[in-house]
């Protein structure tokens, strides 16, 4: 029998996020790689990433006060929660730490120990693809880390907009 798995630490962090997007920095890899991600992300849906950068869509084009909590595991954990957007991604992270950023002033850092992780990034309280209403719409965020084992990262889900449904790739 497996043993569960243990909660190491967590970060409670506030990013300003602008332009419907949001990037996880490893702080090690090649640079200026945002752009070609961020296509990518938009041709698969809703992220891509390289092993050491994750571009991530969000449906909402900003939140100036977008909550975040950061979680670092010893394993997999037990699926949790009624997420709306969920995508998972291999990133490593190095000597720095978590990085998170988005294309405004807007950034957060969480001091995440070095190593390679598998990523899994989750969003809610969406209320519109695009413009939310004002600059301070409701959603958060989860994003928990866990050691890569090998295992392969799980198809992702986005959210089914009432009304309008999930937006095709480009």
């Amino acid at each position: 029998m497996t043993e569960p798995s243990r909660l190491l630490a967590e970060h409670h962090l506030e990013l300003e996020l602008d332009y419907g997007q949001f990037i996880l920095h490893g702080g090690e890899g090649e640079e200026d790689v945002e752009l070609a991600l961020l296509d990518a992300a938009h041709a698969n849906r809703p992220s891509a990433g390289d092993g050491h950068t994750v571009v991530v869509l969000s449906p909402h084009q900003n939140n100036f006060e977008m909550p975040i909590h950061v979680q670092v595991w010893d394993q997999r954990p037990a699926d949790e929660g009624d997420w709306q957007q969920v995508s998972e991604a291999r990133l490593h992270i190095g000597e720095h730490g978590l990085n998170i950023s988005s294309p405004v002033d807007g950034w957060a850092d969480a001091p995440v120990p070095p190593g390679d992780y598998l990523a899994e990034i989750a969003g809610t309280g969406f209320v519109n693809y695009g413009w939310p209403g004002d600059t301070t719409p409701a959603d958060r965020w989860r994003i928990r880390l866990w050691p890569d084992d090998g295992t392969a990262p799980r198809p992702a889900r986005q959210w089914d907009m009432p009304g309008y449904g999930i937006p095709a790739s480009s």
